[in-house]
């Protein structure tokens, strides 16, 4: 936007436009749409106005977007392309695509979506993007067979997998960069991300009644995004309302199955409305799990909470601290011990007990068999995902 500004003759323009870039980067959003609106309509009084058009367009689409109007923002997105293709601008009328992709997703057509996206991809190639356009190659492929609702996927040195494609893609990664990341079937509202964001930063502070509340707002702007109940389910829990926080995370599971450890915290919930667990048991494993605790340090708070509690989430974060601290036959006998525990024990909390009792494990077959049943087992999919990583490296190596 900066440079749209320095380009235009009239500074009255290029001040609207730096105006719009401000309220759109303060979410305000319908400030940006005046402005946006009112230099449109000077457009054919002022033609330097006509080579910014696919930018303007686009950037109404967003906020049209981003007001709750999806289907709105189609057409300028539409727009957006035009303006772009009579440019010669190749990125641009890939970007634009791309944009309309994401809009017909959200909206959930998604034979639109992959007609967009299959449209981005030799425009990519065109112009030597090809790790991008081989990761919407791979995207498209998902969309057409239809995209679950969330999944992992693997990310390789930028380059994106399914854990499908693993068995006969998976390239070496003994010196490469690997991450397992959460995938939706649609992007967050950037308005409702914003507000989201501030609701995460008052919960740090220890504000949990104010984050609720700005949690409750961005699931107003944006019902589909998972984040949001299950961060406000956080909320309810420090505030011990712990009926509402299960709600909370059986919407989160609702809207993406096993979404972080949403299905581990559903049980938690339940323990608290039991009474099988207290408040202040709930407080201190929500610092071994989220704090920045020493490994040392973690033992010593697991074991307090096992002799007030036999919890498998203690004994899985016990047997993590001892094997950091290098001491592996306690670590596999807490990993064990917290596996036996099956009245308490929750999908999640078993398949990263199974994940981590296999990277403990000296003897091939035996970690082997504990990979197979961390990944039927499924209740995290983080950890399935690694289990699966983890299988095939380790055959290669035989």
């Amino acid at each position: 936007l900066y440079h749209i500004s320095m380009a235009l003759s009239n500074e009255d323009i290029g001040a609207k436009l730096s105006a719009v870039a401000a309220s759109m980067r303060g979410n305000n959003f319908n400030d940006a749409m005046k402005g946006l609106e009112d230099i449109l309509s000077q457009a054919e009084s002022n033609p330097n106005i006509t080579k910014f058009l696919s930018s303007i367009n686009g950037m109404l689409s967003e906020c049209l977007f981003a007001l709750g109007k999806p289907e709105e923002a189609i057409i300028p997105a539409e727009k957006s392309v035009k303006y772009s293709e009579e440019q010669g601008d190749v990125e641009g009328v890939a970007d634009g695509y791309f944009s309309l992709y994401e809009i017909y997703r959200y909206i959930s057509n998604s034979e639109k979506a992959a007609e967009c996206l299959s449209k981005t991809i030799p425009l990519l190639k065109s112009v030597k993007q090809d790790k991008r356009a081989k990761n919407y190659e791979t995207q498209l492929a998902v969309v057409r067979r239809g995209e679950p609702l969330s999944r992992i996927v693997v990310n390789i040195d930028g380059q994106i997998f399914e854990l499908d494609q693993l068995e006969t893609q998976l390239p070496d990664i003994r010196s490469t960069r690997i991450s397992f990341n959460f995938h939706r079937n649609r992007i967050t509202n950037p308005r409702a991300r914003f507000v989201f964001e501030k609701g995460r930063s008052l919960g740090a502070e220890g504000k949990h009644s104010e984050a609720k509340e700005l949690f409750l707002e961005a699931r107003k702007i944006d019902p589909y995004d998972p984040y949001f109940p299950y961060e406000q389910g956080l909320a309810e829990m420090y505030l011990k309302n712990y009926s509402a926080a299960l709600s909370c995370f059986q919407e989160t599971q609702r809207l993406a199955p096993g979404w972080f450890h949403v299905v581990a915290s559903i049980k938690l919930a339940e323990l608290l409305i039991a009474g099988t667990v207290d408040h202040d048991t709930f407080q201190i494993l929500h610092v071994v799990e989220d704090g920045n605790l020493t490994p040392p340090q973690k033992v010593v708070v697991c074991q307090k909470i096992l002799e007030l509690a036999k919890l498998p989430i203690a004994h899985l974060h016990l047997g993590q601290a001892l094997q950091q601290l290098r001491r592996l036959d306690e670590a596999k006998r807490a990993l064990e011990a917290g596996l036996q525990l099956t009245e308490n024990l929750d999908d999640d909390v078993k398949t990263r007990l199974l994940f981590q009792l296999a990277t403990a494990c000296p003897d091939a077959a035996e970690k082997t068999q504990l990979l197979n049943e961390a990944i039927a087992c499924g209740g995290n999919l983080t950890c399935k995902a690694m289990a699966t990583v983890t299988k095939i490296i380790d055959a290669r190596k035989e």
